[in-house]
């Protein structure tokens, strides 16, 4: 199952990780490589957002823009550590 199909599970997997610390934005990358915003609640899952940006720095300035949010500055790509 991807990713995309299950994030529910790798939500609820994130959040009992993180416990308090759960961001408020999270986005990932589906698996053609475009990155898309989830909304969620305390890590419940409340469905997709589409970005449609092909790079996270991308990505990171749609949501920030959208939001009016501090987004992340990463320096790389994230390693994708949740599989499913």
């Amino acid at each position: 199952m991807s990713l995309t199909n299950d994030m529910e599970r790798a939500l609820l997997e994130i959040a009992n990780e993180l416990g308090d610390r759960m961001p408020e934005i999270v986005i990932y990358r589906d698996s053609q490589g475009q990155y898309d915003r989830v909304r969620h609640r305390n890590g419940v899952f409340g469905g997709f957002d589409s970005i449609g940006a092909k790079s996270l720095m991308e990505a990171l300035a749609a949501v920030k823009s959208q939001t009016g949010a501090k987004a992340a500055n990463p320096t790389s790509e994230p390693p994708s550590s949740i599989t499913a």
